[in-house]
């Protein structure tokens, strides 16, 4: 896998676990190269950015679950993603 190492981890136990056909996943990535690796796994890979908040909120929406790995750092997570958490947090939706 091509993703990041924390959101690679979460999509290789997603994809390789007993259920892993029951889920429709889709990752939002920094590359168009990683957007094709993970097409080739039967992810619906987006090429974007956290900083789209526009984007990101259009793809929480239509999410049943959404699953945040952009990084370790507090400092370095783009302020969009404090918008994500608190629009998911008033969406009813988990």
């Amino acid at each position: 896998m091509c993703p990041g190492y924390l959101g690679g981890a979460v999509l290789a136990q997603l994809l390789s676990g007993p259920n892993a056909s029951r889920y429709r996943v889709t990752a939002l990535v920094r590359s168009a190269e990683k957007a094709r690796v993970l097409r080739s796994f039967g992810v619906n890979a987006l090429v974007g950015s956290l900083d789209d908040t526009e984007e990101v909120m259009s793809l929480a929406a239509q999410a049943d679950i959404v699953i945040e790995c952009v990084c370790c750092d507090p400092a370095s997570v783009p302020k969009n993603l404090d918008w994500l958490i608190f629009y998911l947090s008033h969406s009813g939706r988990r």
